[in-house]
């Protein structure tokens, strides 16, 4: 949704059709091998378009002989996203310019609420809509980190998206104020190991739960833990 609100500040329409975009963007996921055929079968799909594809995500670093055999066009891999800039010189707004803590459903999505000069199209891997996204609720995303601790035989993250960096928790408390000053009252925490959080910033993810505690005392708000892993649910039980 950062990727989408991105285009929107730099004056592009977001469009539910891949037939009626420019630009299609495919977040393409690499973490295990059912995800990687999902996004291979994505790529092949969106390839039969004939629009411009640039595409995002792991996969790239993930199965590098696999995508480079499949795909000779323009491709950010995780760890950089940023250098999207790269590939829009004329957008005046950059990536990093764009909040991390964003509303699950921006009015990006809202084709008459922006005129655009370019028309975007995105295509997410399969399974992550379907689970996460609830029309009636109004959810905000906060990422708390990057990266994993752990070395799962079955799993390219470690390598796709690099050594586990947790966000300073100030600027998390910061974006959570600013979510409960607009009203937001559901909340998705997501980060490759969310549960490691704060290893490498001599703080907890306990702490973390603490602190957004006492700043939404006496508000009903609900949060969504993604990627938890039961090592750090058993860890912090309490």
């Amino acid at each position: 949704m950062r990727l989408a609100a991105y285009f929107r500040l730099n004056r592009c329409r977001i469009v539910n059709k891949p037939e009626c975009a420019d630009i299609i963007i495919l977040i393409g996921c690499a973490f295990s091998d059912y995800r990687e055929d999902r996004s291979f079968e994505a790529l092949g799909n969106l390839k039969r378009y004939g629009k411009e594809l640039i595409v995002f995500g792991c996969l790239p670093v993930a199965s590098p002989t696999r995508f480079s055999k499949a795909f000779n066009g323009k491709w950010v891999d995780a760890q950089n996203i940023h250098l999207i800039d790269k590939l829009f010189p004329d957008f005046k707004i950059g990536f990093l310019e764009v909040p991390d803590a964003h509303d699950y459903f921006p009015s990006a999505y809202n084709n008459e609420s922006t005129r655009a000069n370019r028309a975007v199209s995105q295509v997410f891997d399969g399974g992550f809509l379907g689970r996460m996204f609830d029309l009636r609720r109004k959810k905000a995303v906060l990422r708390i980190s990057n990266g994993c601790v752990g070395n799962c035989s079955y799993c390219s993250i470690k390598k796709a998206v690099g050594r586990f960096r947790s966000k300073p928790l100030e600027a998390i408390l910061s974006e959570y104020k600013d979510l409960i000053r607009r009203d937001f009252s559901f909340f998705v925490f997501i980060g490759d190991d969310v549960g490691a959080y704060g290893l490498d910033v001599r703080t907890s993810f306990a702490e973390l739960l603490e602190k957004m505690s006492e700043i939404d005392k006496g508000i009903n708000v609900n949060w969504e833990i993604e990627e938890l892993s039961p090592v750090w649910a058993v860890k912090y039980k309490d």
